[in-house]
């Protein structure tokens, strides 16, 4: 945890006790000298612009997502947050975040020791220890400044939208060097309708910008004016374990509780872009190739009712988590998107975002997207999955989708069609191993030791076929044609996946 810098919270300071949960402040369990590294008095500027496109890139961007944070403080109330939020970031215009970080000194506590009366306490109950020191400190801060502006350049087309996302990357590059926009970028900006939000955090800024020039303006005097009006904006926590303790603090349910935060996290994240995206067709049905009659429009309204309730239930879910840790549990989502309108030439677009909630929601193609070497290819991946996700067969509408992608879409289509065929072909057999793997530790761990992807799938198809009936698999014992075509049928990692759990649950008994 010392390696990773978190965003500030109000309230921390060296050697305080942190809740890693909530972010909430404990009391000040550790002491020791606070120091700075010699001669590093000069200053750090950086900037960036990149494209967003979900509320989880914006989080990223501003440390408060589930990775950036560290799972720290996920559902506490915090500014970042609140401009992540109400940017209302969504796929039907292009959205660009320009930064500017300015960091100063690091300072951090070079030896620290737990405090006498802190330890008296954690001698006589490591769980009254928790309760008022929590399960971390901070070791260290940065200071510095921080300032953000999101633009929203609208579009009234899918290709619009497509041809200005393409024009204005080149110019990302320039602007993260010189904190300057580049005369193409300009160009592509010109006559388009703005909308310009700001957040700063340290420095001054005299005035919201109205205009791409008073943001560029800011951008190149902001670190002139973070020396004098410093904050600390980031942290460094680390946990009690690295002390010299009499005992060492229970913290049994802590990752439990925190995955199960974490998760609640990403499904609110998704469900905010989606409210997004259906806040945006509401308000531009003139923009879609198919207009929503009323019937379609009562189904949308539906699906934003049940998103919200799933927002409630996430919600609530995390609150429950954060009081009760030992009885975390995952939320249950429940809203099941419709065909969503199609915007005027958004038909790649319309099955990538589908695509993206498919991946979402199924473990192994998450995992397969992931090694797929590039965003192109990705998108090629969501596109498959949303075209084969129920398909059996490749038939011509699946080959007319992949001749019109570029060659690194393409590939990443192909990729996903074979996983769904073979998937698919299997479900019954695949789905059986769920099963067996929450009754068997044997099986889980030979499942594990394999390449995460289409490996695991073969296995679960063999272990759906051969493993126990008792544990919920058909419990098959002979080794017929119908299993060896089933094998036939899957590529290399699936035939080792399949073959891994041969040799668990039949040694020696291949082909």
């Amino acid at each position: 945890m010392a390696d990773d810098l978190i965003i500030y919270h109000e309230g921390m300071d060296y050697g305080i006790g942190l809740d890693s949960p909530s972010a909430d402040t404990r009391n000040v369990g550790v002491s020791g000298e606070v120091t700075t590294v010699p001669n590093a008095s000069g200053s750090v500027v950086s900037f960036e612009m990149m494209q967003i496109s979900t509320d989880e890139d914006m989080q990223e961007s501003l440390g408060v997502s589930v990775k950036a944070s560290g799972g720290v403080g996920l559902f506490s109330a915090s500014a970042s947050m609140d401009f992540a939020r109400n940017t209302h970031v969504h796929s039907n215009s292009v959205f660009l975040l320009i930064s500017v970080k300015v960091t100063l000194a690091f300072s951090q506590i070079k030896e620290p020791i737990l405090k006498d009366d802190a330890k008296r306490v954690l001698e006589r109950s490591p769980d009254r220890f928790q309760e008022m020191y929590g399960d971390s400190f901070v070791r260290g801060m940065r200071t510095g400044g921080r300032f953000f502006a999101t633009v929203e350049v609208f579009t009234s087309s899918k290709s619009e939208q497509q041809s200005l996302s393409a024009s204005v990357k080149g110019s990302y590059g320039l602007f993260s060097a010189q904190g300057s926009f580049s005369t193409e970028f300009k160009s592509a900006m010109e006559s388009k309708s703005l909308k310009i939000r700001v957040y700063r955090e340290g420095g001054v800024v005299p005035e919201d910008p109205t205009s791409l020039e008073k943001v560029q303006e800011i951008a190149r005097t902001f670190a002139a004016t973070v020396k004098g009006n410093a904050v600390p904006y980031a942290v460094v926590l680390d946990r009690y374990s690295i002390l010299d303790l009499p005992a060492q603090p229970n913290y049994i349910d802590l990752q439990h509780q925190m995955d199960v935060l974490a998760y609640c996290a990403k499904q609110r994240n998704i469900i905010w872009t989606e409210l997004n995206n259906l806040d945006f067709i509401f308000t531009h049905r003139e923009q879609f190739t198919e207009k929503p009659d009323t019937d379609e429009m009562a189904t949308l309204v539906k699906y934003r009712a049940d998103l919200l309730k799933d927002l409630d239930a996430v919600t609530d879910t995390a609150s429950f988590a954060l009081d009760y840790p030992k009885e975390a549990k995952f939320p249950v989502i429940m809203a099941s998107a419709p065909e969503m309108p199609k915007r005027l030439e958004g038909v790649y677009d319309d099955l990538a975002a589908r695509g993206t909630k498919i991946v979402e929601r199924d473990p192994l193609a998450f995992l397969i997207r992931a090694e797929q070497p590039s965003d192109e290819g990705q998108r090629g991946f969501n596109i498959g999955m949303a075209a084969m996700n129920v398909n059996t067969l490749w038939g011509p509408g699946a080959q007319s989708l992949q001749d019109l992608l570029t060659p690194a879409a393409s590939a990443g289509f192909k990729v996903a069609a074979t996983y769904c065929l073979q998937r698919n072909n299997n479900m019954d057999a695949a789905k059986r191993n769920g099963s067996v793997l929450k009754q068997d530790s044997a099986a889980a761990e030979a499942r594990r030791l394999l390449p995460p992807g289409v490996a695991w799938l073969g296995f679960d198809i063999a272990s759906g076929l051969y493993g126990p009936a008792d544990k919920g698999s058909l419990g098959n014992t002979l080794l017929g044609p119908g299993a060896k075509k089933i094998r036939d049928s899957l590529d290399l990692d699936g035939q080792r996946g399949f073959d891994a759990a041969l040799d668990l649950w039949k040694p020696g008994g291949h082909w």
